[in-house]
């Protein structure tokens, strides 16, 4: 037995071939690591990192741009193993902070996981998408250092208190914002926001209850304020409010809104320094007194034509056959479901301030008479670096 167990065992040893021993030079193993491990890393943190699928837009634009940049700096990296790790993170991250990148933060292709609730604020927002969004504007408004003076959320982006007041705070030099969504904005809120951007100049913003003490910290912060739009119903109580606290205003937008008519001829007769107003497919309500009852108006008096003719531009468009948007809005009864058409739909106008290219082409062709205004427009960035953290 002993001998037969010898024998097994000798031709156990006899079977058994050891590993080859492989050597690789260090240099395989650094180009390895660069070219294979270093891409899966970055494409696993976005994917994981992105606000639902919309962020890969945001960001496709910036790969273009720093892809070329990023190949170079690793193979200078790869060919001088000796440069240190902490200037190439210094010079990336120099790059992601340049000025010019960041004039723009355009969030409108972002938007909130909600769903409609009966009481305030009217819509219930997912704590997830909640905390992707406070991280992202973390990100981009640490590498914007303060460079950003245009500000752009999406019509569904349901901003909080806290990441309006964060946002402020590091937006000093904000001249244009654009936040058509204020349910989950409360007074205190927003008056502090605005606190912080002396520099403001253009707002768009939704149709609110009670405008005065918006409009007030309006007048008491922000001396260079000259543009609005409002989206939303206009009434007395608005137009008086904007009379009182930014007489200087030059441009006012109201297109694809209720206007009523008293309020739009005292738009005419109290805003002096008026030079652009828009009321393009808005509906025109006539409210006498009662018993009378409210009628649309189909077509504006002369009254009117001869008040606004001391305008620079006056926009309108009234014909709800040949107009695309004046129809819809007629079917929406003067309230328009934005998520029904055209994604961007929402953020297009006829006024240059307010202007973006492509549908606004579209709007000249389908509604003649509707004036589009030829000014050059500045070309909207999305800044998301959220790869470069």
């Amino acid at each position: 037995m002993k001998r037969a167990r010898s024998r097994i065992g000798s031709r156990r040893a006899s079977r058994y071939v050891p590993p080859l021993s492989l050597s690789f030079p260090p240099t395989c193993f650094a180009c390895l690591t660069v070219y294979l491990i270093v891409p899966l890393v970055i494409i696993f943190l976005f994917l994981f990192n992105r606000i639902e699928t919309d962020l890969c837009d945001l960001v496709r634009n910036r790969v273009f741009l720093f892809g070329p940049l990023i190949v170079a700096r690793l193979d200078y990296f790869c060919e001088n193993s000796r440069m240190e790790h902490d200037e190439t993170t210094n010079t990336w991250r120099l790059a992601a902070c340049d000025p010019l990148l960041w004039k723009t933060l355009d969030l409108s292709m972002l938007r909130s996981n909600f769903i409609k609730i009966p009481l305030e604020p009217y819509v219930y927002v997912d704590g997830r998408s909640d905390k992707q969004l406070t991280r992202l504007l973390k990100i981009a408004l640490n590498l914007s250092r303060g460079s950003i003076t245009t500000l752009i959320f999406h019509f569904n982006l349901y901003v909080s208190d806290d990441q309006l007041t964060y946002t402020a705070e590091r937006t000093p030099n904000l001249k244009r914002l654009v936040l058509p969504a204020w349910n989950r904005i409360k007074r205190t809120g927003i008056c502090k926001a605005i606190s912080k951007w002396n520099n403001l100049e253009s707002l768009t913003m939704p149709s609110i209850a009670n405008p005065p003490y918006f409009m007030e910290e309006i007048s008491k912060h922000c001396k260079k304020f000259s543009e609005l739009k409002i989206m939303g119903p206009c009434d007395m109580l608005c137009v008086q409010t904007l009379i009182r606290c930014v007489p200087n205003l030059k441009v006012l937008s109201l297109r694809v809104s209720i206007v009523y008519k008293d309020a739009l001829l005292l738009i005419l007769n109290g805003l002096k320094n008026l030079e652009v107003l828009n009321i393009s497919h808005s509906l025109i309500i006539d409210a006498p007194p009662p018993p009378a009852t409210r009628k649309v108006v189909t077509e504006l008096d002369d009254s009117i034509f001869k008040k606004a003719s001391r305008l620079r531009q006056f926009l309108t468009c009234m014909d709800d056959e040949s107009c695309i948007m004046c129809h819809r809005m007629k079917l929406d009864e003067g309230l328009v479901r934005w998520y029904k058409y055209e994604e961007g739909l929402w953020k297009e106008d006829e006024v240059a301030p307010y202007q973006t290219r492509g549908l606004a082409e579209m709007f000249s062709c389908c509604c003649p008479d509707a004036f589009v205004t030829n000014d050059k427009i500045g070309e909207i960035e999305s800044n998301s670096t959220n790869f470069l953290e």
